[in-house]
């Protein structure tokens, strides 16, 4: 009878552990998008210059399974290549969230781009590190309209999945080999030929919290939560996520030559109105060799206008603040109105002006976080 009962009790424990998994996996929605490339390149394209995209089963580029998507494309002037992939009109309606692994034999900042049908162009931008696989978690809301010159107009300003016809990934090096010669050398950016792999591309509907809570003059440029650096790497700099010591809590290092005629920086765009009604930025950062910061806000039109801020080095901490009333107009800005239109700013910009104002020779470290508006 004690046998019996064991039996049926094993039985219903069993048979309800079924039934529990059972009900996860129906309470865990399938992909929109799932891209392993086993066997093909799902549909992903080259487009512009010399792109080529190929499934290559090189074990030693694999991240997982069998295969990888390649991308080989090239930089040089008058061209601008990237990977893309059609989406049939709706069938990303529901979509809230993209995930996949990335790999690139040059260290860059990359722009993952989704372009709606008759409507406007949206970016999330991440930088990756030479010959490393990055995770890349990205929600609906990291992605910022793209409000450069040429950009296409959006008549709600507004990103809508359900009219999103692709999407692209491109190397930003692209836009920078573009400029005359000195530009390209002082970013450390030449021509020639590159590559890209790219693995486990999904797409799903779950969101993830925005990785920027800006809006309406307050919040934060970037918490720094997700796996990959979600900022645009100016030059030769290495850019990585940190925690801890010398600042406290999630923040981003930045590793870079201080040189003559070398341009080390980083930014980020700004999201429409992220701005309007602030007053003021702050941030904490520290630096292990002395340095002499350039915090830029740049508008729509091309205004561009900066504050300095000095760091002692030895990786003290500062936390520091500064007044956009405060903020003066760039050598090379391009204002008609020559005032800072909070409402109209796309991108900060931080530069490192040491190397080009005092022509050191040192390598340096860099560590920011809690980058934030306030009013």
């Amino acid at each position: 009878m004690r046998n019996t009962n064991r039996s049926q009790i094993l039985g219903a424990a069993a048979c309800a552990l079924v039934f529990a998994v059972g009900a996860v996996a129906q309470d865990t929605p399938a992909p929109i998008l799932n891209h392993t490339f086993e066997e093909n390149d799902g549909g992903w394209q080259g487009f512009g210059g010399a792109a080529i995209v190929s499934v290559t089963h090189d074990a030693g580029l694999i991240k997982a399974g069998k295969g990888t998507l390649q991308l080989s494309y090239s930089l040089k002037k008058g061209e601008f290549s990237l990977m893309l992939l059609p989406t049939p009109e709706m069938s990303l309606a529901k979509a809230k969230s993209i995930r996949f692994w990335i790999k690139t034999d040059h260290a860059t900042s990359l722009a993952v781009v989704l372009q709606e049908k008759d409507g406007g162009r949206y970016n999330s931008i991440l930088s990756t590190q030479k010959d490393t696989w990055l995770q890349v978690e990205l929600g609906s809301a990291d992605f910022i309209l793209d409000r450069s010159k040429d950009a296409p107009n959006d008549p709600d300003n507004k990103l809508d999945m359900d009219l999103v016809q692709n999407i692209g990934i491109a190397d930003m090096a692209q836009i920078f080999i573009q400029g005359d010669q000195a530009l390209a050398d002082a970013f450390g950016i030449s021509e020639g030929s590159r590559k890209l792999y790219m693995d486990d591309f999904t797409v799903k509907t779950p969101e993830l919290p925005s990785s920027c809570t800006l809006k309406a003059g307050e919040g934060v440029f970037d918490t720094f939560s997700r796996p990959q650096i979600g900022w645009i790497a100016a030059g030769q700099v290495d850019l990585t996520k940190s925690s801890g010591k010398p600042l406290e809590g999630a923040g981003m290092q930045v590793k870079y030559h201080q040189g003559a005629g070398k341009i080390a920086g980083f930014a980020r765009y700004v999201p429409i109105d992220g701005l309007k009604g602030a007053t003021k930025i702050a941030f904490s950062a520290a630096s292990l060799k002395p340095a002499k910061l350039l915090v830029q806000v740049e508008e729509k039109g091309g205004g561009k206008y900066n504050a300095i801020v000095e760091l002692p080095g030895n990786s003290g901490r500062a936390d520091l603040t500064l007044k956009f009333e405060e903020f003066t107009e760039s050598m090379d800005s391009k204002d008609d109105n020559k005032k800072l239109d909070l409402d109209q700013v796309t991108q900060l910009l931080v530069m490192d002006m040491t190397g080009p104002t005092e022509n050191p020779d040192v390598d340096n470290t860099l560590w920011v976080n809690n980058i934030r508006a306030m009013k």
